[in-house]
């Protein structure tokens, strides 16, 4: 019972403690999930289809410039690199996958 008015219970502490430490933890692990790459691809996506879908001009296409840099662990100087794909220098089929990887990207948003 409250014996002097204002005075918090441990029951009362443990419990803000707790809800504290919850939400801090949650808000780590949402920025830890790194979403906003996928939701501009999503943005891109969403945008290309009202335009095409709408009767009257709908505005501009909102879409970002990706650029992938397939290396074999060099640096990629001389470009603003969204995503690094690492392949083995001599394996051909590690290169076409990580170019075929983001053609399907470039298709699944805009086709």
């Amino acid at each position: 019972m409250l014996s002097k008015r204002g005075e918090l219970t441990t029951k009362q502490l443990v419990t803000i403690i707790i809800l504290i430490t919850s939400f801090i933890i949650v808000l780590f692990l949402l920025f830890q999930l790194n979403l906003g790459e996928t939701s501009d691809k999503e943005i891109c996506h969403n945008s290309v289809t009202l335009r095409a879908k709408a009767s009257v001009f709908s505005g501009s296409l909102d879409c970002k410039t990706n650029y992938l840099c397939v290396s074999s662990g060099g640096s990629c100087e001389g470009i603003t690199e969204t995503s690094t794909a690492e392949v083995d220098a001599g394996n051909k089929t590690q290169v076409m996958e990580a170019l075929a990887d983001e053609m399907v990207s470039c298709w699944w948003q805009f086709g």
